[in-house]
């Protein structure tokens, strides 16, 4: 399986984001204009059940329209919480574990008294 592009955009005005599948979020979506932050990627875009990371969003009207967003949290008990905040699924993927290793460590030496290591 590939890995798939996540965008972050912001509305600058009050700090709040767009998540989305791809690599640019910027343009108008729920009535926001975004300006597209960052990108980072998770694996395959097909589903097989075990996704952990729940995308949700919620859209305002009105004069609270501005205040329509995203946000990323994981799933609780096998859901991505509850339809009684207002916030609806838009996607879900699996979090990937951080397994880097840098190539370089860092390594403390001291010298004895007798200009041994």
């Amino acid at each position: 399986p590939r890995d798939r592009a996540v965008c972050i955009g912001e509305y600058e005005k009050l700090n709040t984001v767009r998540v989305a599948w791809g690599t640019n979020c910027s343009g108008v979506f729920l009535g926001v204009r975004w300006m597209h932050k960052d990108v980072f990627y998770v694996r395959s875009s097909q589903s097989i059940g075990d996704e952990d990371m729940c995308v949700r969003y919620i859209r305002q009207e009105g004069k609270w329209q501005q205040y329509s967003r995203w946000m990323v949290t994981p799933k609780v008990d096998g859901s991505c919480g509850s339809m009684s905040d207002g916030f609806r699924g838009d996607f879900v993927f699996k979090s990937m574990e951080n397994n880097y290793l840098p190539p370089r460590i860092h390594l403390c030496a001291a010298v004895d008294a007798r200009g041994h290591l």
